[in-house]
């Protein structure tokens, strides 16, 4: 079998068992939308642009299954947004206003906030 053809039968292989591997994965579940309630406290990292935000309701939104649930809601550092949301929570907990927050997926084990509303 020449080279080429080893490489196609080599690439072909791979794409069907990466799409194997997407079809029978895990499912991955809907960004779900935290209840309405006001921001208890936030933490930011030390030596990374990351946000902790804890919410006052009784249970977390976990709709991914993170395995971290008593230690707040995260932001990833690298979200183009997380500026935004900074300073929404930031103002809503000065202003004594409460948020919803989109949880989608998990980073360092907490579930994600990928997107917040103020009302």
């Amino acid at each position: 079998m020449s080279l080429f053809l080893r490489t196609r039968t080599a690439i072909a292989a791979a794409t069907v068992l990466g799409l194997a591997g997407t079809i029978i994965g895990p499912a991955h579940a809907a960004a779900t939308f935290t209840p309405w309630a006001r921001v208890n406290s936030m933490q930011v990292g030390w030596v990374v642009d990351r946000m902790l935000v804890f919410h006052n309701t009784p249970a977390m939104t976990n709709p991914n299954g993170c395995p971290i649930t008593t230690n707040g809601y995260i932001i990833n550092e690298n979200d183009a947004d997380r500026k935004t949301s900074y300073a929404i929570l930031l103002s809503a907990v000065l202003n004594q206003r409460e948020v919803s927050m989109v949880i989608d997926g998990c980073f360092e084990g907490r579930p994600r906030i990928v997107s917040v509303a103020i009302r």
